[in-house]
Formats: structure tokens, C-alpha cells, sequence
């Protein structure tokens, strides 16, 4: 879905929900969000029930996931929440909810893909070819809580926030980084040369399209005007993600 004007999605909230068939008989859910119109970036939710597994298969395409709630294993490897996990075009991985939980997580590709299920010895060739490379074309993980790489920002009026910036995808520009508004932040009206969304983690954001709180995914289109954005008596963390990169402008 292509957004002219910002919308809030939240994840447990059922209106908009898809099941979907895998060709093994699994069964899962997603929500649609959004289809960029820049690169054809897709963001959606995703939700995998206790016992799901989709067998090994790659895509054509970089993309992220973000775990929300529950357990996402991928191979041998299992995701706790606040966990984004970028995956690189190509690799070859099965993965599904962990043994004993279901899982809710956010789903964002750098452009339109695909995917190719692998048979077991393709599976087996790939993953060999993976090990060879691992150093070029690997998983990357970035916890959210961890104290490493966090940046503080000064804005022009003097209003500090945090940021921790996680990747700049280099064939689109997109950009994802997890960032920290304090308690009684405020941005006074601005605009962003970029689309880009933000999915609450923590915390409430006060903007001009309305209050966001934890499990709130907002989107903005390019050039949108926030003539409100601030946080409350408490800190806001985020996850923020855009089409490509950018500056911010004050109005």
C-alpha cells in the first residue's frame, strides 16, 4: 500500500490481517503496510504460530526482521524480542516460531522480491557456499539494549536524542537504526527529505497525526510536515526506517 498521508498500524490490532497457504500446508498471517513507489520497499507485520516452519528458500533481495514478541528461530539460531536481524540478498536459511511460542515480528525488504524454496541438496550446496563467504554475505544482529554504538544528536534548538544506527542498505539507501527520544523531548516543526516510518518499542510520541504508543508502526510520506513531535514524562525508543537517505529540515 502506497501512503500519500501518514497512517498508524498496530500490530495486535486484527483489522487488516492476511492468512497465508505455504505450498507444505503452513499456515500464516501477515498485514500489508506498506509498497514504496522510490524502490518498491515492502514493510509488513508477520505472525507465526507455536509450530510453524518454513523450510530452507532465500529471496532475491536484502531484508530485515524485527522480533516482536515470542521467539523467531532461523536456522540453529533463535531471536528474542527488541532483535532486528538483517539478511542479505540470497541467503539460504529455514526459519519459524520457536519450540513452545508463536512470534509477531515486523518484516522490511530494501525493494519487490520473491521467493525460491530449495530443494535438500541445493540446500545443502548453499549452504556450504555460505560457509565459504560468510565473511562478504552474512546475517548481521542488532539487539536493541545493548549499551555499544548508541550516538547521542543535538538539534538546532538544543533538544538532545540517541541514535543507533544499524545499516545504510547500499543498492537502495535505505536506512534503519533504532533511535532514543528522552522524557520531555519535543522537535519543533519539521519535515523529512525522506518517507520513513517509526514502530514504538517503548514509550509514547506525540505527533501532528496523533499519539503512537508501543506496538505502533506510523508512517510518513516525503515531505510531510510534523508541526507536533514530542515525548511525554517518559522515554520513547523506536525503531526507524526510511526509503533512503536523508536530511531533516526545520520549518
Amino acid at each position: 500500500m502506497q501512503l500519500l498521508s501518514p497512517k498508524v498500524f498496530n500490530v495486535y490490532d486484527r483489522e487488516g490481517w492476511t492468512v497465508r497457504d505455504d505450498r507444505d500446508g503452513c499456515r500464516s498471517e501477515y498485514k500489508p503496510m506498506i509498497n514504496d513507489t522510490l524502490n518498491g520497499a515492502v514493510i509488513w507485520f508477520s505472525h507465526y504460530p507455536e509450530g510453524y516452519w518454513k523450510p530452507d528458500h532465500r529471496h532475491n533481495c536484502a531484508h530485515g526482521i524485527y522480533v516482536i514478541d515470542g521467539a523467531l528461530q532461523m536456522g540453529e539460531s533463535v531471536f528474542k524480542p527488541e532483535t532486528f536481524i538483517w539478511n542479505p540478498a540470497g541467503y539460504p536459511c529455514g526459519h519459524g516460531a520457536a519450540p513452545g511460542k508463536d512470534c509477531h515480528f515486523l518484516f522490511v525488504a530494501n525493494r519487490p522480491f520473491d521467493i525460491e524454496f530449495l530443494g535438500e541438496e541445493e540446500s545443502r550446496r548453499e549452504r556450504v557456499i555460505q560457509e565459504l563467504n560468510k565473511e562478504e554475505n552474512q546475517l548481521r544482529v542488532f539487539p536493541a539494549f545493548d549499551s555499544e554504538i548508541w550516538c547521542e544528536k543535538e538539534e538546532p534548538i538544543g533538544s538532545r536524542f540517541y541514535a543507533k544506527p544499524l545499516l545504510i542498505d547500499h543498492e537502495t539507501g535505505m536506512t534503519v537504526e533504532y533511535v532514543r527520544f528522552p522524557a520531555d523531548f519535543e522537535r519543533p516543526a519539521h519535515r523529512y527529505t525522506c518517507a520513513y516510518g517509526l514502530y514504538i518499542i517503548r514509550g509514547r510520541l506525540v505527533t501532528s497525526f496523533g499519539v503512537c504508543t508501543k506496538g505502533d508502526f506510523i508512517w510518513f510520506p516525503p515531505r510531510y510536515v510534523n508541526e507536533r513531535f514530542r515525548t511525554d514524562d517518559e522515554e520513547c525508543l523506536a525503531l526507524m526506517i526510511t526509503n533512503r537517505q536523508y536530511n531533516v529540515v526545520m520549518i
